[in-house]
């Protein structure tokens, strides 16, 4: 609270309200930095972003909820559904809130700032989630996946493989320069090009027929291309380290409902609705099911206080500059 109250009073120097700059950027994306600002400043324009496109993604999920389930599909078709069904709860969040952020981030976002070791990276990531939903026919199925030892024993090694040869590659200075030339010449068109494709890539979030549904493909990935350009802007204006700190705190806010309601909700299944009506909160729930759901409410509370004040001082800001 301390952070937003000191930032809120630093707004005044500010040349150009955060949402200006946002879509200025997204406008006309540059190498550039505007400014640097203090890490509390930072952080207070990083969760204020974050709170806008939340706000905005959660129009499309409700949207995009509404629609499949229209369509005769449930929570259960959501492949993160199935990930916290099926395995341990240490390790959902471990690939949620830590290896889906690093990975992706290194994918999609190192690469933003050419080096010959950014650019290895990011391609050697890009190219294991590439390939990771194409059928080889050649390999099998879950060759680049992290199913079994051997296949995380294989997956280490294509990454590794991949990127020493591409960094071997660009440690010629004649072709690094001709790439780095290439790259700041069209930079916007990676920019785009990038984050459009970690958006459409995550239609794999979805265990759906898209033959009957692809029109409506735009409004499900929308969270996550909004995301992906808010992420990108953040890894631009203020660093590698602070886009994957975005990327992990939108996924733990989005986990944390799902991984620890879920069994408290199994205590409802095959249940009527009038039994449940009949019961006492302690014959349904066990006593740290409720600490858990109070918990959870408590927390999810803090985030809708944290997205009103966020969108209030971007808003503030906003017209603040306007009427100056």
């Amino acid at each position: 609270m301390k952070i937003y109250l000191s930032c809120y009073y630093k707004l005044v120097i500010v040349k150009k309200p955060l949402i200006q700059q946002f879509l200025v950027y997204l406008r006309k994306p540059t190498l550039g930095v505007t400014h640097k600002p203090s890490w509390q400043m930072i952080l207070f324009n990083v969760v204020r972003l974050w709170a806008l496109v939340f706000v905005f993604s959660m129009f499309f999920a409700i949207l995009s909820n509404l629609v499949l389930g229209r369509a005769g599909y449930s929570e259960e078709d959501f492949v993160i559904t199935e990930i916290v069904m099926d395995f341990p709860y240490f390790l959902v969040f471990f690939l949620v809130a830590i290896w889906a952020p690093l990975s992706e981030e290194i994918a999609f976002r190192l690469g933003l700032r050419f080096s010959p070791l950014n650019w290895a990276l990011s391609l050697s990531f890009l190219s294991l989630f590439l390939f990771s939903i194409i059928d080889l026919p050649f390999l099998p199925s879950d060759f680049l996946t992290f199913n079994s030892w051997l296949s995380t024993i294989t997956t280490t090694m294509f990454i590794l493989f991949t990127a020493l040869l591409i960094f071997r590659i660009l440690s010629y200075k004649k072709i690094a320069t001709f790439v780095e030339k290439f790259f700041r010449r069209n930079f916007r068109y990676f920019f785009y090009t990038l984050a459009i494709l970690f958006g459409a890539l995550h239609i794999m979030n979805y265990d759906i027929n898209f033959k009957d549904l692809w029109f409506f493909t735009p409004i499900l990935i929308a969270p996550q291309l909004l995301l992906s350009f808010m992420i990108s802007f953040v890894r631009m204006q203020y660093g590698f380290v602070w886009a994957i700190f975005t990327h992990a705190f939108n996924n733990v806010v989005a986990i944390t409902p799902i991984l620890f309601l879920l069994p408290a909700l199994e205590s409802l299944e095959g249940m009527e609705l009038s039994e449940i009506e009949n019961m006492e909160v302690f014959e349904i729930f066990s006593l740290s099911e409720i600490v858990l759901v109070v918990a959870v409410s408590i927390f999810l509370l803090v985030i809708f206080l944290v997205c009103f004040l966020s969108v209030f001082s971007l808003l503030f800001e906003f017209f603040k500059k306007d009427s100056n």
